[in-house]
């Protein structure tokens, strides 16, 4: 909300942004407010947040469609790049290219861990079978525009309740059922906030939806009802899988996977992986272009190879590279919170000092009274184009800023948080 505020209050060629008409992308509203150096250096960190992204959702989705070919049919398959594997040469040194194949037999130790081409009886480089459909139905819907991958966010949206329900509802039938399994405080709290921030970095995708959406849409009813809603879902489903299943894995959706609660949740979790993390790839493709080309960085061909062709040309060479893949999960987890949390309230607060004479006839400054005991006192006007905060909670320019600048210390904590959290387990808290 903070950032739509900010965006509101942008100048285009000495027109107003208050009704969100102009293109102005994330980079943008730096430049606005710091000059050219902030833009160029939140490019870069923007860019490089929402590829490592993109990159891990490609990897992990396709990671999924070859688990599942293997499932349907036995087998999945792979073209495999030179000689040699991790640990020996190869009998097929000397041999450029050749066909092998992955099965569930291969899988050494604890199925839950257990991914395509990743013992190391497979070499460095591969082109699977999984990744090549993943490609094939995912690529071309990069290419389009937000307003054009509408309907197949709606489909996501609409599958992600029905998976939820569906999970919640097995939990909740488990045997294992205990609510004692939930505690109402926990022993460990590393790494709750970057969890938290991983998961409501929704902000990379404001900018681009701001000036898509229809006129009549209400950014502050829109995000905020979301938000609510994800927060619900997330504590349904969340509690759910705590009270029906004792000692609960990292990764809960490759336990669900790997069919420890039957063959339907086995489904489930299947589809919810391509449907859900699958589908949230040409979103990251679509905001990275629309940041570089809106601003005119590059041209719309360089943002297309840039945004669409580079990431899944890239992400197939480091399917099994686990060194490469780290960087990519180090830097989704350190800049998330960056260009997520800190960076927007940072320009926000800066965004609060910008007077009403900066927006066209000053028609978006809110008027607000408090309903004494048989009077009433009125409020210093609201300097806003999008309230960030409601009215009841949130009321003066001084409370706003004071709010933004408790979130940012959050959030700044949130990502040492992670950082900690992960250095802890080694895992990404996802």
């Amino acid at each position: 909300m903070s950032l739509a505020n900010s965006i509101g209050k942008v100048k285009v060629n000495g027109s107003s942004n208050r009704d969100f008409k102009h293109a102005v992308e994330y980079s943008d509203v730096f430049k606005y407010h710091y000059g050219t150096r902030a833009f160029y250096a939140t490019q870069v960190v923007f860019y490089f947040c929402v590829l490592s992204q993109c990159v891990a959702s490609i990897v992990s989705t396709a990671q999924v469609v070859d688990a599942s070919i293997a499932s349907l049919f036995g087998s999945s398959y792979a073209l495999q790049f030179g000689g040699g594997t991790y640990d020996s040469p190869s009998p097929r040194d000397g041999i450029p290219l050749w066909i092998d194949s992955w099965s569930e037999g291969d899988c050494d130790g604890d199925s839950d861990d257990c991914l395509p081409f990743q013992t190391s009886t497979f070499g460095p480089v591969i082109l699977s079978l999984g990744y090549i459909v993943t490609a094939f139905l995912l690529l071309p819907l990069g290419l389009m525009d937000m307003k054009e991958n509408v309907a197949s966010q709606l489909l996501s949206f609409v599958l992600l309740l029905a998976f939820l329900v569906s999970f919640t509802v097995t939990f909740l039938g488990s045997d294992d059922v205990d609510r004692t399994n939930v505690p109402l405080f926990g022993s460990s709290y590393t790494s709750l906030l970057g969890v938290v921030m991983f998961n409501f970095g929704l902000t990379a995708t404001i900018p681009a939806w701001l000036h898509e959406k229809s006129e009549d849409t209400s950014p502050f009813s829109v995000i905020w009802c979301s938000s609510i809603l994800v927060v619900a879902l997330y504590a349904i489903c969340g509690i759910g899988g705590g009270v029906g299943i004792r000692d609960v894995p990292d990764n809960f959706l490759a336990y669900l996977s790997a069919g420890h609660l039957g063959i339907s949740s086995q489904i489930t979790a299947n589809l919810f992986s391509f449907f859900i993390i699958g589908l949230g790839i040409p979103l990251f493709q679509v905001v990275m272009r629309y940041n570089l080309v809106h601003s005119h960085v590059v041209s719309p061909q360089v943002g297309v190879m840039m945004t669409s062709v580079l990431p899944w040309g890239l992400s197939w060479t480091i399917y099994q590279g686990e060194g490469i893949l780290e960087v990519f999960t180090w830097s989704g987890l350190c800049l998330n919170g960056l260009v997520g949390f800190v960076l927007p309230v940072v320009v926000s607060v800066t965004a609060l000092k910008v007077g009403s004479s900066m927006i066209s006839g000053g028609k978006d400054v809110e008027s607000a009274h408090i309903q004494g005991e048989g009077s009433s006192a009125e409020i210093p006007a609201r300097n806003m184009v999008v309230k960030t905060f409601p009215t009841f909670l949130v009321n003066t320019d001084e409370k706003e800023r004071k709010a933004l600048m408790c979130v940012g210390i959050v959030a700044a904590i949130g990502v040492g948080a992670g950082i900690l959290g992960k250095l802890n387990t080694g895992e990404p808290d996802e």
